[in-house]
């Protein structure tokens, strides 16, 4: 057969996927459902962390790594600036020492020799304290039951492959994953947050024992990890949310045995 007679067939070859193209405008509808899930979720999300002002609490603080865990009692006051300000509490509940970041300086403070020791720095990594990579920031808001969120300049909405968990992902541009949420309790609150640098992730919090304090879902059960063996455990005794704060708070001079009251 001359190539003549089959040239219509290879131009309709060719055609028909451009008219396919053409006649889908648009996502697929469960693409477009969960551009939709993944949008509302961000906005719920910013929503309750524009609602929050200051969090404060008392409770234990468990550090862990390959070897150990030491357990302290502990206070705790945050801000929604990231100014945090944390008190490890004796036995019989009085403040053995301090660790204050007031948004310039941190400061650790003994209560046992009466010393002061200060370091400037306008964003604190507590992974000399804690073993973990993890901002000051995102405990203050781990603690208020708000989410940090990393930048970032797409987001989608997917599954884990071997859970089926929904997952809402932040993307840069370029494609790198900054971060990832898992949605709890039917969108109002986040039961585990990953955060990632440069491919790798550098804290995995997980959020549980939720109660509403003052109209909020606040976990009362905080746990920090990189990944492998170091992390810390936060488990709250009490909780109290809407307060004013006053610089004093933050203050470290001069050091005072008895320590704000809680």
């Amino acid at each position: 057969m001359k190539f003549s007679a089959w040239l219509p067939v290879f131009v309709l070859f060719l055609i028909l996927p451009s008219c396919q193209t053409i006649f889908r405008e648009g996502p697929e509808p469960d693409m477009a459902d969960r551009n939709m899930r993944a949008q509302a979720l961000l906005s719920a999300i910013k929503v309750r962390n524009d609602a929050f002002d200051a969090v404060k609490g008392i409770g234990r603080i468990t550090l862990r790594d390959a070897d150990m865990a030491r357990t302290t009692r502990a206070a705790w006051l945050g801000a929604k600036d990231g100014r945090l300000r944390i008190e490890m509490l004796g036995p019989a509940g009085q403040p053995v020492a301090k660790f204050i970041f007031d948004g310039k300086t941190y400061t650790y403070v003994s209560h046992v020799d009466q010393q002061a020791y200060r370091h400037p720095g306008t964003v604190l990594n507590l992974k000399p304290l804690t073993g973990v990579s993890v901002l000051a920031e995102d405990i203050v808001r781990y603690f208020s039951g708000t989410i940090p969120l990393r930048d970032h300049d797409r987001i989608r909405l997917t599954s884990e492959d071997n859970t089926g968990r929904e997952v809402l992902v932040l993307n840069k541009w370029w494609g790198q994953t900054v971060q990832k949420i898992y949605p709890g309790m039917e969108g109002e609150t986040v039961a585990q947050v990953e955060m990632y640098q440069w491919g790798r992730m550098t804290h995995r919090a997980e959020l549980g024992r939720f109660r509403q304090i003052a109209g909020r879902w606040i976990p009362f059960h905080i746990h920090v990890t990189d990944g492998a063996d170091n992390g810390f455990v936060i488990d709250v005794d009490n909780c109290w949310t809407g307060f004013p704060l006053t610089p004093d708070m933050f203050s470290i001079t001069p050091v005072r045995s008895e320590g704000p009251r809680y």
